[in-house]
């Protein structure tokens, strides 16, 4: 079973796409904030992590940067998801090997979805 990290600062945002992911058939383990996240991405080897832009103490983007050094990517697989238009943030996010950016609001069928696409196998050429 493939093993996702959410990670949100909103408690319903994190629940609602908990339910949604575990009756796609993932394990799912939740985060508030991205010092939360990158515990769990360190004990747990998640293959994903969807987490918020914008939350306390540790954010998305001081997230993404705290995977890199620590050797997490590409391997784990990211989707930010912000309601942010800065273009610097997102180039700067976009820039971290396996990282994607979503706009908000997304659905958890949306999120769905990205993990689906994410497990496809790579189409040789």
């Amino acid at each position: 079973m493939d093993r996702i990290v959410v990670c949100d600062d909103e408690a319903y945002a994190r629940r609602v796409l908990q339910m949604k992911l575990e009756r796609a058939g993932f394990e799912v383990l939740l985060a508030c904030d991205g010092q939360e996240a990158l515990e769990l991405v360190r004990t747990q080897a998640p293959r994903f992590l969807v987490t918020d832009l914008l939350m306390p103490r540790m954010d998305g983007l001081e997230l993404c940067a705290a995977l890199q050094t620590a050797g997490h990517l590409p391997a784990l697989r990211v989707l930010v998801v912000t309601s942010s238009n800065d273009r610097a943030q997102r180039a700067r996010l976009t820039a971290f090997p396996g990282v994607v950016v979503a706009d908000k609001p997304v659905s958890p069928s949306q999120v769905c979805a990205w993990v689906r696409a994410q497990l496809q196998p790579e189409v040789q050429g």
